[in-house]
């Protein structure tokens, strides 16, 4: 279903490319605009700029309290988008009340016809970020339905009357410029949080967020006009393009009017090294593996510029222009530089979407043929291939430049909305930083399906998207994945990648002058919380992961990827189903030999047999609350009906699948098996009953709290303690940071409150609230803090907040 929202209400009902007028599941005609609203109106006068105007006029005679209120009749709904964007409460409202209707009114619709898409253009499509999260929402509670907006109406309605009449003129399709089913990160913060909050958000100090192209560009044009130069860089995947032709537009109108000359403009890859194939596939290593080497030895300017190109471009330069594109920084040391940040996970919805690839790839892919089914090799989809150099080549080289860029910074600019940036000047985003480190940080969590995947999350998070089948990950907080959005007054958002504000602050993030020399740099945040859910879903496959001189040496990784498992939830006790019980694979029966073992392996990957996977494994019963162990080469995998919250250390690539029960990925491909990897990094000697945590009371307060011990394996450099507090409102339990890191989750309760010393010391409070599953980080600069239970549905039993942080003497485990 196609609808436009302007100054009328249009539809128009499509399948198989046919427009549908006549048929019994469509109204007549297709038409919406005439169909009844209610006894006295139609659609047409709810759902256009005329009804969007008239909620706002009933919302101020309802709700009236500003003389400005009164007087506010001549208003259209641009300057209604206007006031909602700078965050006039009731004009934000005005958009809310009218997605909450037009979703409500489109259902019936939509369920008729049996739509898969729903595609909304026209002038209202333009603010799209004001009303997408409540319309997705309104339908998403009857239907699962992907909704896009069309933001080049004008154009579309001449394309579309034109392929009505000559379809044959047109042979490829308009790229979507995202492949996803989840909402962007909408510009404007409105989504309730008293549950889990999927856009937690940290105030600035100082400053504002801007909103959209128009007023960035009256700032870059006073700088082009200062300077006669401005640079634009930015991280991989950014759409250059789209800034290039909106600057130019806006500056040719100006220029028109003042009789300038034109704006020049250079592309980055004009200096780009286009002879280092054989360098960069030294990093990628083979062709047929998902595993590469980091590349963190590399340097943009140095290892990826052409020096010859970047001078002869530096030495003539035509006035005034814009140098834009990775590494347009490296044309001038003092020129205003704009920098343009793209959250990981919006580049893989790109990748997906195939609108952004790897920037530093080889200009050709080395493809080596498969020898053998008998060895790990594995024909890697273009999807595989883009995310592995991702992965090797430009995360380190991309993260370390924006890390040298950050103090030259005039405008730090989030590109993730198409068409709709939101920025803010150097100075307030630098301070921003600054602040963030002396107050608990949650960083955004997003959530992927996969083919072992559950159903509890879906039910649990309920501001997720409802689209997909199930939901295997919660990257809750891997930090190389992560990006931390900031707010202002106005709750206008912004986001940035995790790693600018580690690199800037890590000293005040972990305290203490040992952990600061182990894990300063930019990409060495040590650990990570994430979920995956199997209710009602599969077994994670048999894994194990490397030890750390086999990560360091073949991957060049500077820690391992030690794991725990946290049972946050099982079906048994979700459901009350006495019948599903849940379990972990851990450890090996006794007197496994290893060489049997790996021949029960590549039998069963040869012939696609199953394995008999507990002639050689223990499985072992698993409930809420239980704490298993998972040091490097320990087999395991999670069973079916449980959510496990993983503590773990940051590195989370580096699963060597040995048996994954013969089913497809996503894809339809069956998933890559790393037998060869795995075999090498194995303890056949490690039981399941030795890395079944035993927990250690520390601490009773009698009617208010227990603390305890949960001890990790002596190969993990953290540790976990235990608290559990009574449901009751009154007690207060203080802690001590102790000059290092906590990283915590309310893993049973409603939510709980954390309060502060502000960073003034001067008997000034700060107050935060977390709710149930909501990973948050508390600073080492955070010398004390007071926790309290906040009871928000009357029926809580406990409250349970597991809390993760270095060991004192990690260094030797590291050595």
């Amino acid at each position: 279903l196609a609808l436009t929202l302007g100054t009328g209400f249009g539809s128009t009902f499509i399948d198989r490319n046919e427009i549908i007028l006549n048929r019994n599941d469509v109204p007549p005609g297709g038409m919406l605009w005439n169909y009844p609203y209610d006894q006295q109106s139609i659609a047409d006068e709810w759902f256009s700029t005329r009804g969007l105007i008239n909620i706002y006029k009933q919302i101020l005679r309802e709700e009236a309290d500003e003389v400005g209120d009164q007087l506010t009749n001549a208003v259209d709904a641009r300057i209604l988008a206007e006031r909602a964007s700078n965050g006039n409460a009731k004009a934000k409202k005005a958009f809310v009340k009218f997605a909450e209707l037009l979703g409500n009114f489109l259902i019936p619709h939509l369920t008729k016809f049996q739509a898969n898409i729903l595609i909304i253009g026209g002038g209202i499509a333009h603010a799209y970020y004001l009303i997408e999260e409540q319309l997705t929402k309104t339908i998403g509670e009857t239907l699962s339905i992907p909704i896009y907006f069309s933001l080049s109406h004008e154009k579309s309605i001449c394309l579309g009357a034109v392929y009505q009449q000559m379809p044959s003129l047109f042979t490829t399709k308009p790229k979507i410029v995202r492949q996803t089913p989840q909402n962007l990160l909408p510009v404007i913060k409105t989504l309730d949080t008293h549950s889990y909050d999927i856009y937690p958000c940290h105030e600035i100090p100082i400053g504002y967020i801007g909103i959209g192209h128009k007023q960035l560009y009256e700032k870059l044009l006073r700088l082009i006009e200062e300077n006669q130069i401005l640079l634009i860089d930015g991280f991989v995947g950014t759409h250059f393009d789209e800034f290039a032709c909106e600057l130019n537009k806006s500056y040719h109108q100006q220029a028109k009017k003042l009789n300038r000359p034109s704006l020049v403009f250079y592309d980055s890859r004009a200096f780009l090294q286009v002879d280092s194939d054989e360098k960069r596939n030294s990093y990628l290593k083979s062709s047929k593996s998902i595993f590469g080497k980091l590349a963190t030895d590399l340097k943009f300017k140095d290892d990826f510029i052409d020096e010859s190109k970047l001078v002869y471009l530096r030495n003539n330069l035509s006035y005034p222009c814009v140098i834009i594109g990775p590494g347009a920084s490296f044309v001038h040391d003092s020129a205003p530089l704009i920098y343009i940040d793209l959250p990981k996970n919006e580049l893989y919805y790109r990748v997906a979407a195939q609108t952004a690839c790897s920037y530093l790839k080889p200009q050709k892919r080395d493809i080596q043929p498969i020898n053998s089914i008998d060895t790990d090799d594995y024909e890697l989809t273009p999807g595989m291939y883009e995310q592995k150099c991702l992965y090797f080549l430009d995360y380190p080289v991309f993260n370390a430049l924006k890390q040298e860029l950050l103090p030259r910074m005039s405008f730090f600019v989030d590109g993730q909305r198409p068409n709709c940036p939101t920025w803010l000047d150097g100075e307030t985003f630098r301070q921003a930083l600054a602040h963030l480190a002396n107050v608990p940080v949650r960083v955004r969590p997003w959530f992927e399906p996969g083919p072992w995947g559950g159903q509890w999350l879906k039910s649990v998070c309920t501001n997720i998207s409802q689209y997909p089948k199930n939901y295997a990950w919660s990257f809750e907080m891997i930090t190389p994945e992560n990006g931390i959005i900031l707010s202002d007054s106005n709750l206008h958002l912004a986001e940035f990648s995790w790693d600018l504000f580690y690199g800037s602050q890590s000293n005040r993030v972990l305290g203490n002058d040992t952990h600061c020399r182990l894990f300063n740099g930019i990409n060495d945040f040590p650990i990570r919380f994430d979920f995956l859910d199997t209710i009602d879903g599969g077994n994670l496959s048999i894994q194990c992961h490397p030890n750390l001189q086999y990560m360091r040496s073949n991957f060049r990784e500077r820690i391992t990827q030690d794991e725990t498992y946290y049972i946050l939830e099982t079906k048994q006790h979700w459901k009350n189903d006495e019948q599903s019980s849940a379990c972990v694979y851990l450890g090996f029966q006794e007197n496994v030999d290893s060489e049997e073992f790996h021949q029960a392996l590549l039998h069963s990957r040869r012939h696609a047999q199953e394995l008999n996977v507990e002639k050689y494994i223990q499985c072992l019963p698993s409930k809420i609350h239980d704490f298993f162990l998972i040091p490097n080469e320990t087999i395991h995998a999670s069973g079916r009906n449980q959510v496990v919250l993983e503590i773990s250390a940051t590195p989370y690539t580096y699963t060597f699948k040995l048996y994954d029960w013969l089913r497809l990925g996503l894809d339809g491909r069956l998933r890559p098996l790393n037998i060869e990897h795995g075999m090498k990094n194995l303890k056949f000697d490690r039981r399941g009953e030795q890395l079944q945590c035993q927990p250690k009371l520390l601490k009773t307060e009698i009617g208010q709290y227990q603390e305890e011990h949960l001890p990790t394996h002596e190969l993990h450099f953290y540790d976990v303690y235990r608290l559990r507090i009574e449901p009751n409102e009154s007690i207060h339990v203080v802690r001590s940071t102790e000059n290092r890191f906590h990283l915590c989750m309310l893993v049973e309760g409603d939510a709980i409150e954390i309060e502060f010393d502000s960073i003034d010391h001067q008997q000034h409070k700060e107050v935060r609230q977390y709710n149930y599953i909501e990973t948050f980080l508390i600073p080492a600069s955070i010398q004390e803090y007071r926790l309290r239970p906040i009871i928000k549905q009357g029926q809580a039993r406990q409250f349970v907040l597991i809390t993760a942080f270095l060991k004192w003497d990690c260094e030797k485990l590291l050595e």
